[in-house]
């Protein structure tokens, strides 16, 4: 794992997104989630000597499962930060404050990744979400140019897209989704989305065993690829995964998705 962590931090790459995710306490007693790997990726190889209690919350020393209060992790980039994670069963007044203010702001755009039936398709979830954000009279072209990891872009928008996971079982992240819109948590502004199988089946560097060479990640959903929790079907991805690849998306830079991927 270590030698496929990037070099340099990824931290600089989120320039359009923030990354909450709502993880329920029974992921904190598996040894094969995939969300630390992610945490790992975003520091890069020159933070990787840093403090185990501050990047593995499955520590013994750390709070009891069933407190359920604001136990969690927070990758910070200046004054804002690009992943939180917060475990739970759902948001409420014992969470970061930072993430229920992003939550009861009408201002902020929220995008939920989890399927609903009023879910929308990724790309059209999304194109709402950077209409709301203005990023085509921001200059969203910019955007779109890779920038080198460690780099800055200068795309520097108003503000950003807030995406949520849900990590669980599948079984328990519907409870989750329900407990948080019975409780009034999920905010009206919200924004459904969930992702689609592609009839492409494409790997994680864009190879594939039909008719295309190269993957487009506007439309083609890559099948996962971390086999150490066997998911309901092939087209069912790990949290990891899909925040890797939604966030990819978002910023129009594949080096997340790809740098993510080397490590799973």
């Amino acid at each position: 794992i270590c030698a496929a962590l990037p070099v340099e931090s990824m931290l600089n790459l989120f320039q359009k997104c923030r990354i909450v995710v709502l993880q329920h306490p029974h992921e904190l007693r598996r040894k094969n989630r995939s969300l630390p790997l992610v945490e790992l990726c975003l520091h890069g190889r020159e933070n990787e000597k840093r403090s185990e209690s501050k990047s593995d919350p499955t520590n013994d020393n750390e709070a009891p499962i069933k407190n359920e209060k604001s136990i969690g992790t927070s990758i910070e980039n200046g004054n804002d930060f690009v992943m939180k994670t917060i475990v739970g069963r759902r948001f409420g007044n014992d969470c970061d404050a930072s993430v229920m203010r992003i939550l009861q702001n009408p201002n902020e755009v929220v995008l939920l990744v989890f399927p609903h039936p009023t879910a929308m398709e990724l790309e059209e979830g999304l194109a709402l979400a950077e209409k709301r954000c203005g990023f085509e009279s921001c200059g969203g072209g910019e955007a779109k140019k890779n920038i080198p990891m460690g780099g800055a872009n200068k795309f520097q928008p108003q503000k950003k897209i807030t995406l949520i996971f849900l990590d669980a079982t599948w079984k328990h992240a519907r409870e989750m989704d329900n407990k948080n819109a019975a409780a009034g948590v999920w905010p009206d502004h919200l924004i459904r989305v969930q992702l689609t199988p592609s009839v492409v089946d494409a790997d994680y560097f864009g190879e594939t065993k039909t008719t295309k060479n190269t993957y487009d990640p506007k439309t083609d959903f890559v099948q996962r690829r971390f086999y150490i929790r066997a998911p309901p079907s092939p087209d069912h991805l790990s949290t990891a995964e899909c925040l890797a690849w939604i966030a990819s998306r978002v910023e129009g830079n594949p080096l997340i998705f790809e740098s993510i991927m080397k490590v799973l």
